[in-house]
């Protein structure tokens, strides 16, 4: 859960308009590593 924290911080200390780039890369970052992270557990 740093990962959550670290995006969490560096969103509230941006005070300028992100680039749309950052906002995509970002997007993307999220897609991949979402599914990995709250995979549910089926045993």
């Amino acid at each position: 859960m740093s990962t959550a924290t670290t995006v969490r911080r560096r969103l509230s200390s941006l005070a300028r308009p992100v680039p749309p780039t950052v906002l995509a890369w970002s997007w993307a970052g999220l897609v991949l590593w979402w599914p990995r992270t709250a995979q549910p557990v089926t045993g």
